[in-house]
């Protein structure tokens, strides 16, 4: 099959090309045998779901105005329920995988919405969420 799609499709004038048809043949199984082995690697890490890990929070965090922007380790606060409870959290910018969609987007509407901020800091912040959004 291999060799027919390379004589058939790679190269017109076969008698030409002849050398280098069995080179061909080897290059594409040893290509295919790497797609695979890299499709094997990709599920398996597919199938393993992230974990959040808690980093430092501070210890006045529940005084602290929401949608604030902290430029050590680019964090901002915001709050979050669980079960009934509304807690203020810290999103580490470095860790916006780990967050949802809408959860990034409301970080940045409350970074804009908060006046302690600078606009430089605003719109380092939103910049990198929206490009990290779009791809």
């Amino acid at each position: 099959m291999i060799g027919y799609l390379c004589s058939r499709f790679v190269v017109k004038d076969a008698q030409k090309y002849k050398p280098i048809i069995p080179h061909l043949k080897w290059m594409i199984k040893c290509y295919i045998l790497e797609i695979v082995k890299m499709d094997v690697d990709i599920t398996s890490i597919m199938k393993k779901s992230p974990i959040l890990k808690p980093k430092e929070q501070p210890k006045d965090i529940q005084n602290l105005n929401v949608g604030v922007i902290w430029n050590k380790h680019w964090r901002i606060i915001y709050k979050r329920k669980e079960d009934e409870d509304i807690h203020k959290c810290m999103c580490f910018l470095m860790d916006k995988h780990l967050y949802s969609m809408n959860v990034l987007k409301l970080i940045i509407s409350l970074a804009e919405a908060n006046k302690e901020n600078y606009d430089a800091d605003i719109k380092c912040i939103s910049d990198m969420i929206r490009w990290y959004l779009s791809i």
